[in-house]
């Protein structure tokens, strides 16, 4: 009687008061009627489901499962280089980690395989840019994006723009590595400005690029990744430039540890390498690990660079830090990084032409050190606020922009 209208049993209990009076209709007639609703009923809530299932069965039932993912970050900063006149203050979008909107998603094709997919845009939430928008050059900013197949035996294929084994060490090597004042972030090899180095969280991605993700095993898995950087060989007469890279990562309880190589093959071949101007293969290597205490997380990584053709020798860098709970949802984060250059060299206000367009200036290489003091608090599980305070110390000349500078910084990040 409940699912009935109410209604329909106003119409039945009218109907059966009536009816009471006759010793035989007052049996039968009022349980022939009950029985008539409830049919009536009963194929009504039918002929509506099936109306939703065919509304809703050429969208929602017949898409993949995908899910929208994101990081909104932004925050205070200021910068004061010991060559410059004055501070610079700035409400920046990332302070802690890169502001994002991703999409991803999964369909099951049977036997245990899946097509993947993955759309990941960077946000500047403190100016007026699209999704997406575009870097000092005008290029575009996704983060990553890529389709594919994955299984749980064989592991996953993936084709497009993607985050490389190198990225992924970056990402890994450090508590503060995505964050604008991290102490191993700031220091970076001089690749770096001209995105030619691989292993480093703002360069590490691959253009027209393929990656196989392996299983994990005991453990362990392995990354590889092929990038094709030219793909006008039938244009200008010369093989295309290309890179591949390897990630070997090992997490079981508190350990992990991690390996990465990348070589950029560039001599010889398409347009004229970045970093130097001239065409030179780069090559770089790095090891991490980590350790969770519980009273304390540490972690360390060593990573070298070098541009093999210019007999400039190999630069390394270095950096170690802790994270160390003081309460339910506070943290202090500390972190310590070395640059060693082999050959420095002086500021080029030219900058070196990339690509056909220009990097703009590049500031002084050479040695320097750096350290980060921060504090982070959990204000949810998806929203933390944090401040921090980082310092460099370097062999380079004092200018506005090169040098010794030390940072101050604090902000808010929400997670989706």
């Amino acid at each position: 009687m409940s699912a009935m209208p109410r209604r329909a049993c106003t119409h039945l209990l009218r109907f059966v008061r009536i009816k009471t009076s006759d010793s035989t209709l007052g049996r039968v007639v009022p349980f022939v009627v009950f029985q008539n609703l409830r049919r009536r009923s009963t194929m009504q809530k039918k002929l509506i489901a099936l109306a939703v299932a065919g509304l809703v069965s050429g969208g929602a039932f017949a898409q993949s499962n995908v899910s929208i993912y994101g990081i909104v970050d932004a925050g205070y900063l200021n910068e004061n280089f010991d060559g410059a006149d004055k501070a610079t203050s700035k409400i920046d979008s990332g302070l802690l980690s890169t502001s994002r909107l991703g999409f991803k998603g999964e369909e099951a094709l049977g036997n245990g395989l899946k097509a993947v997919f993955n759309l990941e845009y960077a946000l500047a939430i403190d100016k007026n840019s699209t999704i997406g928008g575009n870097d000092v050059n005008g290029i575009p900013t996704a983060r990553q994006q890529s389709v594919g197949l994955s299984h749980a035996t064989y592991g996953t294929v993936l084709a497009g723009y993607l985050q490389s084994a190198g990225y992924d060490f970056a990402v890994a090597a450090s508590p503060l590595a995505a964050s604008a004042i991290g102490a191993g972030k700031v220091l970076a090899f001089k690749g770096e400005a001209a995105d030619a180095s691989l292993l480093n969280y703002t360069g590490g991605r691959l253009e027209n690029a393929l990656s196989y993700v392996s299983p994990t095993f005991a453990g362990f898995n392995v990354v590889l990744n092929h990038g094709r950087i030219t793909e006008a060989a039938n244009t200008n007469n010369t093989a295309d430039q290309y890179a591949n890279a390897i990630g070997i990562n090992y997490a079981n309880g508190p350990l992990t540890a991690g390996f990465a190589y990348a070589k950029m093959f560039l001599a010889g071949k398409g347009q004229p390498a970045p970093v130097t101007g001239s065409q030179t293969d780069i090559e770089e290597y790095g090891i991490r690990g980590g350790y969770d205490f519980g009273v304390a997380k540490l972690q360390a990584a060593y990573q070298t660079f070098e541009a093999k053709d210019m007999a400039l020798g190999r630069d390394s860098k270095w950096v170690i830090g802790a994270t160390v709970p003081v309460s339910a949802a506070g943290a202090v984060v500390a972190e310590y990084a070395s640059l060693n250059v082999k050959t420095p060299t002086a500021a080029n206000n030219g900058g070196l032409t990339v690509n056909n367009f220009n990097t703009g200036p590049l500031a002084a290489y050479a040695d320097a050190k750096a350290w980060t003091l921060a504090y982070t608090h959990a204000l949810s599980k998806r929203t933390t606020a944090y401040a921090g305070y980082n310092q460099v110390s370097s062999d380079a000349i004092n200018t506005a922009n090169t040098g010794d500078v030390k940072r101050v910084a604090f902000g808010v990040r929400h997670a989706f």
